[in-house]
């Protein structure tokens, strides 16, 4: 093995991917459950509604991937099968380490940099999508908790709190995010990151000039692309979509009901709980929130348990060995010098 492959095959990416995916699954067997559970679960499902659910995260994947080619518009003509690729990997890292969408960032960039896309343009792509994705959060928590309000008649302190944190940390991080895209706020960050020798030997690799700091911010490129804004962040609606029809298939496989707008809530307070940073993946608190979720909105509770043991597995477990042969795949992409920094 020579050298440069060895240097690779440890790099400080893909220990920490590694890592990641290895704690993930210690947490999910020492505390989530026997996988041999699961395998049981599937045999008792009906097969139609569990392709039908298996389909919807498929689709999940391939939106995610189409949200990335609108927003490249063709520049570093990446196949769409491996912006697929990307995009599955990136939202395993995402589940992995909640952070409300910014832990996968770091991947995307790297892959797209890797890829011959300007600087620039990966930085406002990354800016964009994650934007569009607080906005799509933010309106189906909207219309979800006007129908709670509306048309349940039970009023649970924990589900309004669940409410107003989500409110609180997607709206929070928006402005986070916009505040970030500002010119000076960009050339504070360069100068800051600059000091850090892992970060300029990064830049140096790569053939990467420092972060821009000449492109319009946030706010007035989302005004600029208003057209293209509005398609990714209705992409990123559907995405939530496909994961309430995936709870939806579940449910009917094991000839349970629940009407889709109690779904809905129950996937969108789920979501909440999964974007915040309490434990590698969300485990525990993700699945001891969606079934307390499902039980109070009319599901019994082993019921409930089976349910949410079952989208976890479509949702996380399942893209787990998935997610780390494509990483591989993907790692083993030159690095092509990136030189055209100033395309927009």
């Amino acid at each position: 093995m020579t050298t440069d492959k060895k240097s690779r095959l440890f790099s400080f990416p893909r220990i920490t991917f590694y890592l990641i995916a290895i704690t993930a699954f210690y947490f999910g067997i020492r505390y989530v459950g026997k996988f041999h559970d699961v395998s049981a679960l599937i045999v008792q499902i009906n097969p139609f509604w569990l392709a039908l659910a298996l389909g919807f995260q498929v689709l999940t994947y391939a939106a995610n991937a189409i949200i990335l080619s609108v927003l490249l518009n063709g520049e570093g003509k990446i196949l769409r099968s491996t912006l697929f690729e990307i995009s599955l990997v990136t939202l395993f890292v995402n589940q992995a380490l909640p952070t409300g969408g910014l832990s996968g960032n770091g991947y995307l960039f790297n892959q797209l940099v890797k890829r011959k896309v300007a600087i620039s343009k990966v930085y406002n792509l990354l800016l964009t999508q994650t934007i569009c994705y607080y906005l799509a959060v933010i309106l189906m928590l909207s219309i979800s908790y006007l129908w709670y309000l509306n048309y349940v008649t039970i009023n649970n302190q924990l589900i309004n709190y669940t409410v107003i944190v989500g409110y609180l940390y997607f709206i929070g991080l928006g402005v986070f995010i916009i505040l970030l895209s500002t010119k000076s706020s960009v050339r504070f960050l360069k100068k800051k990151l600059i000091k850090f020798p892992f970060f300029r030997k990064y830049l140096k690799k790569n053939k990467i000039p420092y972060l821009p700091d000449d492109q319009p911010g946030l706010f007035r490129s989302l005004l600029n692309h208003k057209r293209t804004s509005l398609i990714v962040m209705l992409i990123h609606v559907l995405i939530i979509l496909l994961d309430i029809y995936t709870v939806y298939s579940i449910l009917h496989g094991f000839h349970l009901d629940l009407p889709i707008s109690k779904i809905s809530f129950v996937v969108i307070l789920s979501q909440i709980i999964a974007a915040l940073p309490i434990s590698p993946g969300a485990l525990i608190a993700y699945e001891s929130a969606m079934t307390y979720f499902l039980t109070k909105l009319g599901i019994p509770i082993h019921a409930a348990l089976i349910v949410t043991l079952l989208f976890r597995f479509l949702t996380f477990w399942l893209p787990i060995p998935v997610g780390m042969l494509l990483y591989s795949n993907l790692s083993k992409a030159k690095h092509a010098p990136n030189l055209n920094h100033d395309q927009a």
